[in-house]
C-alpha cells in the first residue's frame, strides 16, 4: 500500500508523545496497525506484540484492531516464511494488551486487590442493576432529606422539583455525580465547585473561574461574529449590494473589537452598554432586494445573539449578592451529592460490586501517589514497573478520554523517566456527544501547543479516503458556516476541512454525482407525528428508486469495481432518535424496507417486545388492565376488538369491579359465545401455570415457556423483518439472563 508523506511520517515517528489528530475516512486505523506491525517486524529493533498497549474505548474496536494486527502479521508471515520472531508474534496475538480502558482498568485492580481492600470476588455491576440501585440509593437519602425537614434543603425542592415529584432533583443529583467521577479525584473537585461561586468583591469577582471561563467564550463568540460582519461587507460591496449599509458595518466591527479587548466585568459591561448603529435607509432602486434582506436578516440574528450575550449588566454589588443566593443552593445540592456518593459506596460493598467509574478510581489509586507542584501526576512504584514492560502507549479515540483516564495512562507511560512513548489519536470534530464524560479540552490543548518535532508532536491527516469529492464538498461548505471554536472547540477552515484523497475508477454508470436537498412543503394544520411521516414516506420513495428503480451504483470494495446499492448501504441519520425512529421504521417496513434503529427506545417499542413484557407484567400482577389488554388483542391472545368489546359490555352490566381479569373470568362463568370462552380459559389457564412456575424459574425460562406455548416466536418470524424481530426476542432473553447475574430477583424488578 502507499502511503502519504503525512501517514509514512506517523509510521515511522519513535521516541515522541505524538498526537495524530485524524479527520474521519483519512485511514487512521489502518496507519495505527501499520505502526504497530513496523515496531514488531523492526530489523534493527523488534518488540514483542505483547509490548505494547493499545487502548480503545469499546470491546468492538478492540476485536477490529487485534483481527487487523493478526491479519498484518499473516501476511508478513506469508512473505517469510521461515521469519521466527513474526511467527512468535503470531502466538503472542492472543496475549496482547489490545484492550478497552476500563479491561485495562479492570486488570490492575484484579492484581492488587489485597491493596486496595476489596474482596476478590468482587464484580463489575450490569448498567440496569445499577440503576436500580441508585434509584434505591437515592429515593431513600430524598426521603430522609425530607424528614430532617431544613429550611435550606426545602428551599432546593422548591426551586428545582417539577410536578410535583423529585424527578428533577434525581437527574440533577445524578447528572453532578456523573461528573465529578470523571475526575481524579470527585471529593475534592466537588468542594472546590462549592468553593468557586464565593466572592466578596470585584477582584474575585473577575478570578473566578466561571468568570474567566465566561470571558474566554464571550471573546471567541465576537470573534465569530466578527467574521459573520466581514462577510456581510463582503456582500454590500458586490454589484447591486447594499451599499448603504456598510456604515453601521464598519461601526459593528469597531464595537467588536472594543468588546474583545475588555479583560474586567466593569470593562465588559461598558462595552456592550453601547447600542448598535442604525442601518441607513435603502432609497436606491438599483439595490438588489435580497441581497438587501440577507444582511438585515443576517444582522439581525447576530445583535439577537449579542442581546443574549449580554450578562455583563448588572452593577457588581447585585451580582455578589444574587451569587451568595445561590452558593446556598449550590451548597445543598452537593452535599446531597457527597452524602449520595457515601451511601452508594456503603451498597456497593455491602452487594460485593462495582461500576466503572469506580474500577477506575480503584486503578488510579493503585498507580498514582500524588500530583507535583506542577499538577503532574507522580507514578506509583507499581505504575513504575508496569511502564518498564510497555514500550508504547497507543490510545485510540483519544478525543473521548477524560482527566481520570489521562492520569491512568500517563502512570503507565514512561514520562516520568523523561521518555516519551505516547501516541494519541483521534478526531476532537466527532468529540461533541462527549461520549462518556469525555474531555475534548485535552485533545485541543495538545493540538495547540504540540509541535511538528521534537518530544510532543503533532501530525495531521486530513485526506478523506472513503467518500467522493461530491460528499466532502457539502460537507465542508456546511461545516465552514456553523463549526466554530465556540461550538466544537475548533475553527473549520482549510486546515480542518477534509481533502479528497481517493481516486475513484471512471465509470458510465450512474454514480453519486450531486448532493441532494428534498424539500417539503409544510402542513401547518398536521402534527407533529404526520410531518415525520411525510419526511419519512418521501425518504422511503427515495430509497426504493435509488436501490431499484433508478439504481445507484457504488465502488465494491471486493472487486474494484461497481455494484448496485443496497438497502443495507443506506443509512438515515436523525437529530433525535426519540419520537422519529419508531414513526421511520414502521414508515420504512411498510414500504418493504428492511430497517435497523440503534435506539433502546425503538427496541422496547417493538410489538414482540411490548407483547412479551406485557404478558410478563400480568404474571406478576394480573390487575393491569392495559397489559391484559394488550395480550388478549395479541397472537398470544387471539381477542378480537369486537370480542373484547363483548366482554367489557358484560363486565359492566353484572359487577361492580371493572378490571379486565375480573371481566375475562365474568364471561367464563357466564357468556354465550363458546368458542370465545374456550380462548379465554386457555389464557387464565397459562396465566395461572406461568404464575406458579415464576417461583421456581427464572425470567428467561418463563419467556421461552411463553413463546413455546404459545407459538409466537415462529409466529414473529412470519412478519415483516421477521429474523430481525426474532432476533430482538432473543435479546430480551438475554437481558433476562444478565439480570438474574444481579443482586435484584423478580419479575417486577426485572420490568
Amino acid at each position: 500500500m502507499k502511503w502519504t508523506d503525512e501517514q509514512q511520517q506517523i509510521i515511522d515517528s519513535r521516541h515522541s508523545n505524538l498526537l495524530v489528530a485524524a479527520a474521519a475516512g483519512s485511514g487512521k486505523t489502518a496507519v495505527l496497525v501499520e505502526r504497530i506491525i513496523q515496531m514488531v517486524t523492526d530489523t534493527n529493533n523488534p518488540i514483542d506484540i505483547d509490548k505494547l498497549l493499545v487502548v480503545t474505548y469499546t470491546n468492538a474496536a478492540a476485536a477490529q484492531m487485534r483481527e487487523k494486527i493478526g491479519k498484518a502479521l499473516e501476511e508478513k508471515l506469508r512473505e517469510d516464511s521461515y521469519n521466527d520472531h513474526v511467527a512468535k508474534q503470531m502466538a503472542l496475538i492472543h496475549r496482547a494488551n489490545i484492550i478497552t480502558i476500563d479491561s485495562f482498568c479492570l486488570k490492575i485492580v484484579r492484581e492488587n486487590f489485597n491493596s486496595l481492600g476489596i474482596d476478590p470476588t468482587s464484580r463489575v455491576a450490569d448498567t440496569a442493576e445499577m440503576d436500580l440501585i441508585k434509584s434505591d440509593v437515592l429515593g431513600e437519602l430524598l426521603e430522609d432529606k425530607y424528614q430532617e425537614g431544613q429550611e435550606n434543603y426545602l428551599n432546593f425542592v422548591e426551586c428545582f422539583s417539577q410536578d410535583k415529584t423529585d424527578e428533577n432533583i434525581e437527574t440533577i443529583v445524578n447528572k453532578i455525580y456523573t461528573i465529578a467521577s470523571s475526575y481524579s479525584y470527585p471529593s475534592l473537585w466537588l468542594e472546590k465547585a462549592k468553593k468557586a461561586i464565593l466572592f466578596e468583591d470585584e477582584r474575585q469577582l473577575n478570578e473566578a473561574l466561571w468568570m474567566i471561563n465566561l470571558i474566554d467564550k464571550t471573546k471567541i463568540t465576537i470573534g465569530d461574529i466578527k467574521e459573520t460582519i466581514l462577510k456581510l461587507i463582503e456582500i454590500c460591496d458586490k454589484p447591486y449590494g447594499p451599499y448603504m449599509y456598510k456604515e453601521a458595518l464598519i461601526k459593528d466591527i469597531e464595537w467588536m473589537d472594543e468588546i474583545a479587548s475588555c479583560k474586567l466585568y466593569q470593562h465588559f459591561a461598558e462595552a456592550f452598554s453601547i447600542k448598535p448603529a442604525t442601518l441607513k435607509s435603502c432609497r436606491d432602486k438599483d439595490v438588489d432586494a435580497n441581497l438587501m434582506l440577507n444582511v438585515k436578516a443576517t444582522r439581525d440574528k447576530y445583535k439577537k445573539v449579542l442581546k443574549d450575550l449580554n450578562v455583563f449588566g448588572s452593577p457588581v454589588e447585585d451580582i455578589i449578592s444574587d451569587m451568595k443566593n445561590v452558593a446556598e443552593t449550590v451548597e445543598v445540592v452537593i452535599d446531597l451529592v457527597m452524602e449520595y456518593s457515601k451511601r452508594l459506596d456503603i451498597v456497593k460493598r455491602k452487594k460485593n460490586i462495582m461500576e466503572f467509574a469506580d474500577v477506575e478510581h480503584m486503578a488510579l489509586t493503585v498507580l498514582c501517589q500524588g500530583y507535583d507542584e506542577e499538577g503532574r501526576v507522580i507514578p506509583s512504584n507499581i505504575a513504575k514497573k508496569i511502564s518498564k514492560k510497555y514500550e508504547e502507549v497507543f490510545i485510540d479515540e483519544y478525543q473521548d478520554s477524560n482527566f481520570l483516564q489521562e492520569d491512568i495512562l500517563t502512570c503507565v507511560s514512561r514520562s516520568h523517566m523523561g521518555e516519551y512513548n505516547i501516541f494519541m489519536v483521534g478526531d476532537v470534530k466527532q468529540s461533541i456527544y462527549k461520549f462518556r464524560m469525555a474531555r475534548p479540552d485535552l485533545f485541543i490543548d495538545k493540538y495547540n501547543t504540540y509541535k511538528e518535532h521534537g518530544d510532543f508532536k503533532k501530525i495531521e491527516l486530513k485526506n478523506n479516503f472513503r467518500s467522493r469529492n461530491t460528499v466532502l464538498e457539502s460537507i465542508n461548505y456546511i461545516f465552514y458556516q456553523i463549526m466554530t471554536e465556540s461550538v466544537g472547540g475548533i475553527k473549520y477552515n482549510k486546515e480542518a476541512a477534509l481533502v479528497p484523497g481517493r481516486a475513484f475508477v471512471d465509470t458510465e454508470l450512474p454514480v453519486s454525482k450531486e448532493t441532494e436537498l428534498i424539500i417539503i412543503e409544510k402542513d401547518e394544520e398536521g402534527d407533529s407525528k404526520s410531518k415525520i411521516e411525510a419526511e419519512a414516506k418521501v425518504i422511503a420513495q427515495r430509497i426504493k428508486e435509488l436501490v431499484d428503480i433508478e439504481p445507484l451504483f457504488i465502488v465494491n470494495e471486493h472487486t474494484d469495481g461497481y455494484r448496485k446499492a443496497q438497502f443495507g448501504d443506506i443509512v438515515i441519520l436523525l437529530r433525535s432518535i426519540k419520537g422519529w425512529a419508531d414513526v421511520f421504521s414502521k414508515i420504512l417496513m411498510d414500504e418493504g424496507i428492511p430497517v435497523h434503529t440503534n435506539s433502546d427506545k425503538g427496541y422496547f417499542d417493538t410489538v414482540e417486545i411490548k407483547t412479551i413484557l406485557c404478558m410478563l407484567s400480568i404474571i406478576d400482577n394480573r390487575y393491569m388492565d392495559l397489559e391484559f389488554a394488550a395480550v388478549l388483542r395479541s397472537y398470544i391472545g387471539g381477542i378480537s376488538d369486537e370480542e373484547l368489546a363483548v366482554i367489557t359490555i358484560k363486565q359492566r352490566r353484572l359487577r361492580k369491579d371493572r378490571s379486565m381479569y375480573n371481566g375475562v373470568n365474568t364471561y367464563i362463568d357466564s357468556g354465550d359465545n363458546i368458542e370465545l370462552v374456550i380462548k379465554l380459559k386457555r389464557i387464565i389457564s397459562l396465566l395461572e401455570e406461568l404464575k406458579l412456575d415464576k417461583k421456581h424459574m427464572s425470567i428467561s425460562q418463563i419467556i421461552w415457556k411463553i413463546l413455546n406455548v404459545t407459538g409466537y416466536f415462529n409466529y414473529v418470524g412470519t412478519m415483516p423483518s421477521g429474523k430481525r424481530r426474532q432476533s430482538n426476542i432473543l435479546l430480551l432473553i438475554e437481558k433476562a439472563n444478565k439480570y438474574e447475574e444481579t443482586s435484584y430477583k423478580g419479575v417486577f424488578n426485572f420490568l
